[in-house]
């Protein structure tokens, strides 16, 4: 029964995701970057390696007060949650 309910919650998902608007994403002049998901304690360190070594990046942030701090140091950011659509 359990399984039943979690196949048919998939299908719900699956159709409401085909069936959701294309979201327009935000446009970056970087190449031949690396996008970092999150700049958390794990994220935070990466970042600042790609920074000593002159590597381009940007990152994905859902924390407002992060992504405002790594906009204002310069560093290009696209505020959301990487698995949500929209």
């Amino acid at each position: 029964v359990a399984v039943d309910r979690l196949k048919a919650r998939g299908r719900q998902t699956r159709t409401t995701e085909a069936q959701a608007e294309p979201v327009a994403l935000p446009v970056t002049d970087l190449r031949d970057h690396i996008v970092l998901v999150g700049y958390g304690r794990v994220g935070s360190l990466i970042g600042q390696a790609l920074l000593d070594r002159g590597r381009p990046f940007l990152v994905i942030e859902e924390n407002e007060k992060i992504a405002q701090g790594l906009r204002e140091a310069g560093i290009e950011v696209i505020f959301g949650h990487v698995g949500q659509r929209g």
